[in-house]
């Protein structure tokens, strides 16, 4: 997704806790009863099994229930006002949190600011408006007085970026459809995993960057789940001179670690907004398409990252 507003200073307000219940449950048996839940969905729904639960360290109470929607993307629950809605959880969405016109008008958010779009190059595209949102609740939390940016009308009813998870650590399952968040740390190692450091941008907390290589050359790779198949920057396709395909280019191999991925079509763009203030150029972007195929872990506060196969049973 485009950057909107990357040069605003987001309002997300202040947090609310909330108590959550069941604190009298023993803890076996709260896992016993997420077992046998997690059971009953897969059978459902997937042949894969969940032992990321156990072996990256998250309680029953950390996992969360989300959807895979149009393009595949995760979508995840957000109540702005009192009004619930299914948002896609886009790490490529750096300006907090941002709905359709349409939906704006719905939820009657009043404007208070106007601000710029860029995209993916650096170049500005247009102004928007900011509404305010009295109250959010997403991902077991609260914020009071959050800002809200319009965004185009299209099949997606808007996006919640990074912003709302900056203090914590993730795990993205699209698979099985889970997420799991805590303010504990991601554990060093684990099962079936490769973890690594996550390379800073000064200029935009949130976006996740790790080193790899593509055909064999390092470059630096961005996760975006905003974005329905991977991306590769122009000049890294001239480089390698690769094949072209009636909507993109073949890229052969995709590595982090010891994962490897091929993507038969990757679409060809331009990273050179975001790289910008980088050492080095963001040059490939993974999607839906690859997130698919692996588990992806974040701990924000620790600046790591964590890749874990996904296991039949």
């Amino acid at each position: 997704m485009n950057v909107s507003g990357r040069q605003m200073r987001m309002n997300l307000g202040r947090p609310q806790t909330r108590h959550r219940g069941g604190a009298g449950v023993p803890p076996m048996t709260a896992m016993l009863l997420l077992v046998m839940m997690l059971a009953a969905w897969g059978c459902r729904r997937s042949t894969y099994v969940v032992p990321w639960i156990t072996n990256l360290g998250y309680r029953p109470a950390e996992i969360h229930a989300i959807t895979t929607g149009v393009y595949a993307m995760p979508n995840v629950p957000v109540t702005i006002n009192g009004r619930r809605l299914q948002l896609v959880l886009d790490t490529g969405n750096l300006s907090g949190l941002t709905l359709t016109p349409d939906w704006l008008h719905r939820l009657d958010l009043p404007v208070v600011d106007e601000v710029a779009t860029y995209d993916s190059i650096g170049t500005e595209t247009g102004r928007v408006p900011v509404h305010r949102a009295a109250e959010v609740a997403a991902f077991g939390r609260r914020w009071t007085d959050v800002q809200v940016l319009q965004r185009d009308t299209g099949v997606i009813d808007g996006l919640i970026g990074p912003a709302f998870l900056l203090d914590r650590r993730f795990t993205l399952d699209y698979r099985n459809r889970l997420m799991g968040i805590s303010t504990t740390p991601l554990p060093n190692e684990a099962a079936h995993s490769h973890g690594g450091e996550l390379v800073s941008h000064p200029g935009l907390p949130g976006l996740i960057l790790m080193r790899g290589t593509v055909n064999g050359q390092a470059v630096l790779i961005g996760v975006d789940t905003g974005k329905s198949r991977t991306c590769i920057d122009e000049r890294l396709v001239n480089q390698l001179d690769l094949p072209r395909t009636p909507d993109g280019c073949q890229v052969e191999s995709v590595t982090v670690g010891p994962f490897s991925f091929d993507v038969p079509s990757a679409k060809v763009l331009s990273f050179a907004g975001l790289s910008r203030e980088l050492p080095e150029p963001v040059l490939l972007a993974v999607g839906s398409d690859i997130m698919l195929q692996v588990i992806l872990s974040v701990d924000y506060p620790r600046g790591r990252y964590m890749l874990t196969r996904i296991t039949r049973r």
